[in-house]
């Protein structure tokens, strides 16, 4: 059930749809045999998970005390705002810790990207910002767009997030909005990200020579009938 929410509800944008998905559920849940439906099973009416609650054992199970939950995060934000200069005022109601986690697991999955949709000054950031704190050794990368800032800062910027990830291993998140897209090559590039994680033609000679250093013992252990420089590529 919480797959099929994360999957399917998390992407629905109005109360009638959601509402009209958990019927759906309560008829397959009834067919199975489960009396009483979706609402027997989460009392709580919040199918939460999450692997942060416990450091020991990062296993990701459900989350059933909604208080201890609130205590958790309270306590989260509070080392966040310690932590770093620019402290979030937030009010952590049940919604935004719900949508934190929805945010934290995509940004645990392979590839993981999100779309968040609210108007402006809703917490999209914030709360991203959150999540990202919750998964251990996750940074977020932004980039300040000023007044000058065109297509070469751009790739500039994208080259250093990919090295940062590709070349030594770091944990990112890329977090930006649709008003910094200020140039039809900026979706195309991300376009490529989402789908390839690659944008064509973005590295400078210098940068190849260091991937190909990084990765080039790795691929010649490999068996292929690709050349080095694609294997490098791939492996990259």
């Amino acid at each position: 059930m919480h797959e099929m929410q994360r999957v399917f509800y998390d992407r629905l944008i109005c109360a009638e749809d959601r509402q009209q998905f958990i019927s759906f559920l309560n008829d397959e849940l009834t067919q199975l045999g489960y009396e009483g439906g979706y609402t027997s099973l989460v009392p709580e009416g919040r199918l939460i998970f999450g692997d942060f609650m416990s450091e020991r054992e990062r296993s990701y199970r459900q989350i059933s005390d909604m208080n201890a939950l609130s205590i958790f995060f309270d306590e989260q934000l509070s080392a966040y705002n310690d932590a770093n200069e620019n402290v979030m005022d937030l009010v952590l109601f049940l919604d935004a810790i719900e949508h934190v986690c929805r945010i934290s697991r995509v940004l645990c999955l392979p590839n993981g990207h999100c779309l968040l949709l609210g108007i402006g000054g809703s917490g999209r950031k914030s709360l991203t910002r959150l999540a990202c704190f919750l998964i251990p050794d996750m940074d977020v990368f932004t980039i300040e767009f000023t007044k000058n800032f065109g297509v070469k800062e751009w790739h500039e910027a994208l080259a250093k997030l990919l090295l940062d990830c590709g070349k030594d291993d770091k944990k990112r998140t890329f977090l930006f909005s649709d008003t910094q897209l200020v140039h039809p090559t900026l979706m195309e590039d991300v376009a490529g990200l989402l789908t390839s994680g690659d944008v064509p033609n973005l590295f400078e000679d210098q940068d190849i020579e260091l991937i190909n250093e990084k990765f080039k013992g790795v691929c010649m252990s490999e068996k292929s009938t690709h050349d080095q420089g694609v294997r490098v590529c791939k492996v990259y």
